[in-house]
């Protein structure tokens, strides 16, 4: 029973902690980073993006003001948003432990990925990943006990810390990835007329009107077909 108890935190562990470390592997230690704060966010930027951070600080304290009113949760700390120009493909990953955080590849996606329908990618992107920060950091009633006692810790490789952070982490970070991203797609749909959800739409009405058009002429090819 200690064997499966062991495994089983050991894989949330691993889902929760495993992209902290893939996006500080990323970051080329020959960026030098400047920080420029608003009332609720950090913005910490390398050199030549201090314009694309002033943009970001814009977009971020609006989207604030949309996303709490909507999803009813004013987070208590300010949210981290890291920007990144060392990719050529579009990405970004949300955490919450220990802080609330957000890391930004800050080049637009390109044609073959899924986001094909977007008018800012700056503006859908934080929408995007603030969702996240929205429905992973609440914490009511016993959680949020647990968290003015312990914060949110990050776990580590011991039995007993693992299962200090089942018992103390924040709650909605166990909630399954479909519901979760379900949310933030909702909101860059919502929020910016553009975003997955409409992508989605306007790729399978062109898939309908493809295969019905192929049907179409195959009937005309045919002509014992009316």
């Amino acid at each position: 029973m200690k064997k499966i108890l062991l495994i089983f935190i050991s894989f949330i562990f691993v889902l929760c902690i495993s992209s902290v470390f893939t996006n500080a592997a990323q970051i080329d230690t020959s960026f030098k980073f400047s920080t420029i704060g608003t009332d609720h966010f950090t913005i910490h930027f390398h050199q030549d993006l201090i314009d694309v951070a002033q943009k970001v600080a814009q977009i971020a304290e609006s989207t604030h003001k949309v996303l709490t009113e909507e999803l009813g949760w004013i987070p208590n700390e300010k949210t981290q948003i890291v920007l990144i120009d060392n990719s050529d493909f579009a990405n970004a990953y949300t955490t919450v432990l220990p802080y609330n955080t957000i890391y930004v590849h800050v080049i637009p996606p390109s044609i073959g990925m899924t986001i094909i329908e977007y008018e800012d990618w700056l503006k859908l992107i934080i929408v995007h990943e603030y969702a996240h920060i929205l429905t992973l950091d609440p914490s009511r009633g016993y959680s949020k006990v647990m968290r003015n006692i312990f914060g949110k810790p990050i776990p580590g490789n011991d039995l007993l810390s693992l299962i200090l952070f089942v018992v103390t982490g924040p709650p909605n970070v166990f909630l399954p990835p479909w519901w979760l991203e379900g949310i933030a797609t909702w909101a860059e749909t919502e929020y910016t007329g553009s975003g997955r959800a409409i992508s989605g739409k306007k790729l399978c009405l062109a898939l309908l009107r493809d295969d019905r058009g192929s049907a179409q002429g195959g009937g005309n090819k045919d002509k014992g077909i009316r």
